[in-house]
């Protein structure tokens, strides 16, 4: 049920930014991504602050009709990292983050300091895996997982693979690990 409201929720902000211009054909991803981690920390706040959503990411323009999907795949991990990186009752943080090259291509990772994923090609059974994947075809871009001792990272990519990063406990920006 929680991810079926995530859902609902991301569909609903890419509305609201089509809503404001509606004679625009693309959105501000960099606007966009944080009107999105703002619904989603009010999604998983369970009154106590158990988990925090930090966003740092780029002005980009995607394609509107790019945005409801990007949405959903944005919010599917960031659900998937709350609800499983960390014990119920540990806090936790969650990072997207996206950078634009100014070739055109981009960068967005979805991390965390939790558990970690024990393998590198993330849960491939569930619906939430099969969204993910669906959206990476439909951008044209890339992914992968990455274990990071502690935590996950999701990456996807345009352009050229990222390379892995080399502090693999420290908190990065994107541009720092995928150069």
């Amino acid at each position: 049920l929680a991810a079926t409201q995530r859902r609902i929720h991301a569909v609903a902000s890419v509305h609201r930014a089509l809503y404001r211009e509606p004679l625009a054909e693309t959105v501000n991803l960099g606007v966009f991504l944080d009107e999105l981690g703002d619904s989603l920390r009010a999604l998983v706040s369970d009154g106590r602050d158990r988990r925090t959503i930090t966003v740092k990411a780029d002005d980009f323009d995607l394609p509107n009709e790019h945005a409801a999907a990007f949405a959903i795949m944005v919010s599917e991990l960031v659900g998937n990292a709350c609800k499983h990186a960390y014990r119920v009752d540990d806090p936790g943080e969650v990072r997207i983050l996206f950078d634009a090259t100014p070739s055109g291509d981009w960068r967005l990772a979805v991390e965390d300091d939790g558990v970690g994923i024990g393998h590198l090609n993330g849960g491939e059974r569930g619906l939430g895996s099969h969204i993910i994947q669906a959206v990476c075809k439909k951008l044209g871009g890339q992914h992968a997982w990455e274990a990071c001792y502690p935590g996950t990272r999701f990456m996807m990519w345009t352009g050229s693979k990222p390379r892995r990063a080399r502090s693999s406990n420290a908190m990065t920006m994107v541009g720092e690990i995928l150069d």
